[in-house]
């Protein structure tokens, strides 16, 4: 059974504050208060709020394109690291309509986590698959156990290219150990403060890792058939 791709609408944050004029200077406390820059219009999907530090007010903006996002996409498509370095928020359209809000931050939930601990398992299942479908020999098999079982990510990655010049990203091990062992996705500015502002640059390397990762479980899977016995 494949494991399903969580889509931009799995892990955005649906339940928004929506600007609301005959409040507009309690929604501007509330936005103060929290670092919110801006707050979706309660009326029309096409337009937000953007809150003005200086005059103490809210600006309507439009939702343009490039701060829009499709609800539909997976979580790690290719276009969604240049959506985030243009803006660090997003407005999730699924269907059309606005149905929640995405900031880069969201990718650490335990959803991203999960996908990413899957996708990891099969890479490696792989990895030691394609080591048997060249003919190595596992010298410390134990009866009854797949070959190459005791062998970690970087060994497997490393061993293939030394013997095969299969050159498959070592970024992917830094990854590996993230997920594997519960480390935080993507960091926070500073951990003693309470104000949850997170490192932009943390996430575009881990974003970065991923699409490594996808990447070379594709280079893997192919070079798995191409050595399949005719």
């Amino acid at each position: 059974m494949s494991l399903a791709t969580p889509r931009i609408s799995d892990i955005q944050t649906s339940d928004l504050l929506y600007y609301d004029p005959s409040h507009k200077d309690k929604c501007y406390g509330f936005c103060q208060k929290r670092n919110i820059d801006c707050l979706p219009s309660m009326m029309d999907d096409s337009i937000y709020y953007h809150r003005q530090e200086n005059s103490q007010c809210f600006l309507e903006t439009e939702i343009t394109s490039d701060i829009r996002i499709d609800g539909n996409w997976p979580i790690f498509h290719n276009q969604i690291l240049s959506k985030f370095q243009n803006s660090h928020l997003l407005f999730v359209f699924t269907f059309d309509q606005l149905t929640g809000v995405l900031h880069f931050a969201d990718y650490g939930k335990d959803v991203v986590s999960l996908y990413l601990y899957h996708l990891l398992f099969a890479y490696e299942r792989n990895l030691r698959q394609l080591l048997a479908a060249k003919g190595e020999k596992d010298p410390k098999q134990k009866a009854g156990q797949p070959p190459f079982q005791t062998w970690y990510l970087k060994k497997l990655l490393t061993y293939l290219y030394d013997k095969h010049q299969i050159d498959l990203s070592q970024d992917i091990n830094q990854l590996r150990n993230q997920i594997m062992h519960a480390h935080q996705l993507i960091d926070q500015q500073n951990y003693d403060a309470d104000d949850y502002i997170y490192k932009f640059s943390s996430f575009e390397t881990f974003f970065n890792r991923v699409q490594a990762l996808l990447k070379d479980m594709k280079r893997v899977n192919t070079l798995l058939k191409i050595e399949e016995p005719t």
